[in-house]
């Protein structure tokens, strides 16, 4: 028997006839504001862990590097990275339920030492570029400082894959070598698709020298060709154990473990080393004798291998064979995902009939560089990526069906956790792709509810499109995940503004203003309620800030409103025979938040009386007449008045009908008081005798002023924040400054930019809303950018990077044309008292998102998985 022989054999020793599911789940361990984790942390965490849970340790040479335990194993990789090697399952089911009792014990460990345990693809600061992988520990094994070696001089990405990566590994048996090489021919020909499927990014920001998606593929593709990526001839029907062998033994195996010894082979591959040991034993054992090698064109013996199972573990294509094959290509995902997608995988590869089908379907894939160009693609467009000639969500449409075919109800729910949001979006258009005259009259019944209702904006009817915003619980629990860190940080800088004058002389307010911000706090949360809106990539989970609206803040009606008249669609009827959506109510939960503030700053149960004011010929008043009712119904008074009609008689706060006030609800915006100081006398000076509790106070406008983008980046403020929130900033705050004189005389190169790369470039004024004297250069011609550039310079205006919108599709089948186009979409997050509550989407069809850019409402709506 050959060596080759020898692997082909142990790969062999595979088959058999059960229907296991093996999974391996890596970690990425870090501190809370992603501190490296030092290899001496990592094995105190582990010891702490096998006096907790028993098992076995694994050493090797007298460190820690593991725990063997009957369900699972846990292990180091080489960048410190923990896994968990659930033993096979016959039930796909069970994985999550052992994952969590591995997560009960690890969580509590490993936080006493202040590391956490992330399951992302590649860690946070090398995935945005604010740190390099070799910042990262490497475990003192002589096996992992072998391969760090080999992989400098194989491709560029080493440290990055072998420091910084983490990932889902799912592995399957097979019952024959057929079976195992159409698993393996299938899976490997999908794996572009299921690598965007399971793609699992931060969400703080991305690096510029890699493409946007498949981050992890794209560096394990430039470590090592021969060992990583898809094997010459892998997707071919023709391929072969034998074949799979014969790869491995003639390529660099880099090093052989051989007990507790490693042995360093470099460039040596197996066939060249067990040749070479053959020779050398031979020489030793015959006095004269001379053994011909390769080079003279006779056959040389070999000396007989006894490392197979490891030469196995030393090469890493996507789709690896061991006694199993082995699915590589998903990033390390939270268990939900993670065991969606294990099942899914099952359900596809273990039905026959499917599997067939898939290998049929992709039948045309005969040669790898097919698959890489498939990855290429991916890699450059996401989910509107062609792949093998059809659209990659047509492939995922067609996979989440077959998997749902041999589905029972507990199941597609379980696979249901995988469904990305692009691919829920394209489902709800598919419903109306084909079919558009049939929508019409949907369409029609949407306009007419919403010329009949109240969503109006100075008196004019909303306008909407046919397809709605949807959004998932995950992109809700990102929502709040970044109001809470934004939050935050406002607090940081309004503490500051208040303590520190030569801090608030970044600001620039005027003296009434700041008397006004620096009054005594009265409640807890610096900020009672606004809307964030940010650019959100609804593909990889990135987004930029656009505004910080406060006091003003509006559209919950837009929202409730556009959420009724699309109930009376088609389409959306049809998707909620599949899906389940719900909207999110903003009126109560603000009354109730009102109420929290007041009782908690009165230390007492009462019924506050409510007056929601504002200037009101600029408000929307049919908004705050439902505010009026919501408040009435919780048993409290209420009234929506004039500012300009309150009255002070010194000692408390009136209606102009004679309502006394406890709590003004603000909506008038601090720049239409400043304007109009002279006009609001009772109302400043109730307010600055403590007479009414004020929704929100002044120091809201600390947040609400645009320069607040620029002063987030300056030294000043990132040495109030810890080191998470600092990244925070640099990947969410764009670019800003002041444009003023100076900023181009003392930095002519940026001059340049603004100049000739208009496109980049977004001019604001400090302090305004409704996009109000707001110019992109991406709409302007080259000649009103520059008199646009001259006529703000000095002029209280902001220069700042501009952030080009996601774009989806949609359709307006009111139109004469009612063809489909694309719109930028802006995401407006609604947050009471701190906390993220609701969304309000917009969409234009320019890159420009506001009233005069063809600005658009949408409903929203969460699609419950």
């Amino acid at each position: 028997m050959t060596n080759i022989d020898k692997i082909e054999a142990c790969i062999q020793a595979g088959i058999q006839k059960q229907k296991r599911i093996g999974f391996e789940l890596e970690h990425i361990v870090c501190g809370p504001q992603y501190e490296i984790a030092e290899y001496e942390q990592v094995e105190k965490c582990l010891l702490d862990m096998h006096k907790e849970i028993g098992g076995r340790l694994y050493r090797e040479a007298g460190r820690v590097y593991g725990i063997v335990l009957p369900d699972y194993t846990i292990s180091l990789e080489p960048g410190c990275q923990v896994e968990i090697s659930i033993a096979p399952q016959k039930e796909p089911g069970c994985i999550e339920a052992i994952y969590r009792q591995f997560r009960s014990v690890a969580d509590n460990v490993f936080a006493e030492k202040n590391l956490m345990l992330l399951t992302k693809g590649v860690h946070p600061l090398v995935e945005n570029g604010m740190m390099e992988p070799d910042k990262l520990p490497l475990l003192p094994r002589k096996r992992y400082q072998y391969m760090d070696a080999y992989f400098e001089k194989t491709g560029k990405r080493g440290k990055y894959m072998m420091r910084a990566t983490a990932s889902t590994q799912v592995s399957l048996d097979y019952e024959s070598m057929e079976d195992a090489m159409r698993k393996m021919r299938v899976l490997s020909r999908l794996a572009p698709v299921f690598a965007l499927l399971t793609e699992n990014r931060n969400g703080i920001g991305k690096r510029h020298d890699f493409q946007p998606h498949l981050l992890r593929a794209q560096i394990w593709n430039d470590v090592d060709e021969d060992r990583c990526g898809y094997f010459p001839g892998s997707v071919s029907p023709d391929y072969s154990f034998h074949a799979y062998a014969s790869y491995l033994y003639t390529k660099p195996c880099i090093l052989l473990q051989k007990g507790d010894e490693t042995i360093s082979l470099g460039d040596c591959s197996p066939q060249e080393y067990y040749s070479g040991r053959q020779t050398e034993r031979a020489c030793r054992g015959s006095e004269g004798m001379q053994v011909t090698g390769h080079a003279g064109g006779e056959e040389q013996a070999e000396e007989e291998m006894d490392t197979q199972e490891h030469l196995l573990t030393m090469f890493f294509p996507n789709v690896r064979l061991r006694t199993y094959v082995e699915y590589r290509v998903a990033d390390s995902m939270p268990i939900e995902k993670a065991a969606a997608y294990a099942m899914m995988i099952a359900k596809l590869m273990y039905t026959p009939s499917i599997l067939c089908k898939l290998d049929e379907l992709t039948g045309q894939v005969t040669q790898e560089q097919a698959v890489y160009e498939a990855e290429k693609e991916i890699m450059k467009n996401g989910y509107g990526a062609v792949v093998y000639g059809k659209p990659v969500t047509k492939w995922l449409h067609l996979l989440f069906d077959l998997a749902y075919s041999v589905c029972d109800s507990t199941e597609r729910k379980t696979i249901q956790k995988l469904l990305p949001l692009p691919l829920l979006y394209d489902a709800y258009c598919d419903l109306i792709r084909g079919r558009e005259e049939q929508h019409v009259e949907g369409a029609l019944a949407m306009k007419d509810y919403i010329l009949h209702s109240t969503a109006k904006y100075h008196e004019r009817a909303v306008r909407t499109l046919y397809v709605p915003k949807l959004f998932t619980q995950r992109e809700t629990a990102c929502f709040q995940n970044l109001v809470a860190t934004l939050f935050g940080i406002f607090h940081k800088v309004i503490a500051e503004y208040e303590t520190n004058e030569a801090y608030r002389k970044l600001f620039g307010f005027p003296e009434k203003l700041e008397e006004l911000i620096l009054r005594p706090r009265t409640y807890v949360c610096d900020i009672p309620i606004a809307r964030i809106d940010i650019f959100y990539d609804e593909q990889t989970g990135d987004f930029k800030f656009c505004e910080f609206n406060t006091d003003g803040t509006s559209a919950m009606n837009e929202d409730r409103e556009l959420g009724h008249a699309l109930s009376r669609s088609e389409a959306f009827e049809a998707f909620c025979g599949k899906y389940r959506l719900r909207g999110m109510e903003l009126f109560d939960t603000w009354v109730d938040e009102v109420l929290r503030i007041y009782q908690g700053a009165v230390k007492s149960d009462t019924l506050p009386h409510v007056a929601i004011v504002d200037f009101l010929e600029k408000g929307t008043v049919n908004e705050f007449e439902i505010f009026r009712q919501r408040f009435e119904r919780k048993g409290m008074q209420a009234k929506v008045c004039d500012i300009r009609s309150l009255r002070f008689d010194g000692k408390d706060c009136y209606t102009d009908d004679g309502m006394k006030i406890d709590v003004i609800y603000r909506r008038a915006v601090t720049t239409d008081i400043m304007q109009n100081y002279g006009e609001i006398s009772d109302f400043l000076a109730a307010v600055k005798a403590e007479a009414v509790l004020l929704l929100g106070d002044f120091r809201t406008q600390i947040v609400h002023n645009k320069l607040l983008f620029k002063i987030l980046h300056m030294e000043q403020t990132m040495r109030l924040l810890d080191k998470k929130e600092q990244v925070f900033v640099q990947a969410h705050v764009p670019y800003t400054v002041s444009l003023e004189t100076d900023l181009f005389e003392k930095n002519p190169s940026l001059a340049m930019q603004v100049r000739e790369n208009r496109e980049r470039w977004i001019i604001k004024p400090e302090d305004s809303y409704g996009s109000k004297g707001v110019h992109a250069g991406v709409e302007c011609s080259r000649q009103e950018w520059l008199s646009f550039l001259h006529d703000a310079t000095d002029h209280g205006y902001i220069l700042q990077e501009f952030v080009e919108p996601y774009r989806t599709a949609n359709i307006d089948l009111l139109n004469e044309k009612t063809e489909w186009i694309t719109t930028s979409n802006l995401t407006g997050l609604f947050v009471y008292n701190g906390v993220f509550k609701g969304i309000y989407s917009r969409v234009s069809f320019d890159q420009m998102i506001s009233t005069q850019y063809n600005e658009m409402s949408l409903a929203t709506q969460i699609v419950d998985l």
